[in-house]
């Protein structure tokens, strides 16, 4: 049978920031929590226009949460790549949330110089299979300039 857990932020980063120890303090880490096991409140962290901003998210859909706050990164999955696609691309279903079939995999480039990194994973949702998208795990190298 399958058990829907809740997902937990990394070290208690829901709704939440933490700015990165020297060298590294100029970036901040945000989490959000996940709208289907909690209440993502952006309200809650910490946001710095002046350091290099990495959002976590469990899906899309965080970004209206985020709203204008500044980041310049933000990861998200939940998406499963639409899990099902059929030839050319289209997926006849999506997962849950209001950005999830907009931002279903991949890189985006948002306005104001933000950016949208979204998995695919390695997992799937309701149904115990994949047809079309691959299985990723993303690494992400995360250049800068001297301040």
């Amino acid at each position: 049978p399958l058990r829907r857990q809740r997902q937990m932020c990394i070290r208690d980063r829901c709704n939440r920031s933490v700015r990165l120890p020297e060298p590294f303090d100029n970036v901040l880490l945000v989490g959000l929590d996940d709208h289907l096991g909690g209440q993502p409140r952006a309200a809650d962290a910490d946001w710095d226009d002046n350091c290099a901003t990495l959002l976590l998210m469990h899906q899309p859909s965080g970004l209206l949460d985020a709203g204008d706050r500044p980041f310049d990164l933000a990861l998200a999955g939940h998406t499963h790549g639409g899990q099902i696609t059929l030839p050319g691309g289209r997926a006849p279903m999506a997962a849950s949330g209001p950005l999830s079939r907009m931002y279903r995999a991949g890189r985006y480039s948002l306005s104001q110089e933000r950016v949208l990194c979204v998995s695919v994973g390695v997992g799937q949702s309701l149904m115990p299979f994949r047809l079309g998208p691959r299985t990723e795990v993303l690494i992400v190298d995360l250049v800068g300039t001297p301040s």
